[in-house]
């Protein structure tokens, strides 16, 4: 879940890919955030 939490996600996800798991689903929810977050989520 994420709600303005631009400065984080993309780190959170980064780090979540760098996992030597293979089989791995990434969900993410945003909850209408106000500070691109969103976008940024989008470019990761």
């Amino acid at each position: 879940m994420v709600y303005n939490q631009k400065n984080f996600v993309e780190e959170a996800v980064k780090s979540a890919l760098a996992q030597t798991y293979e089989d791995m689903e990434i969900i993410i929810s945003d909850d209408c955030s106000t500070d691109g977050s969103y976008q940024r989520i989008l470019s990761t």
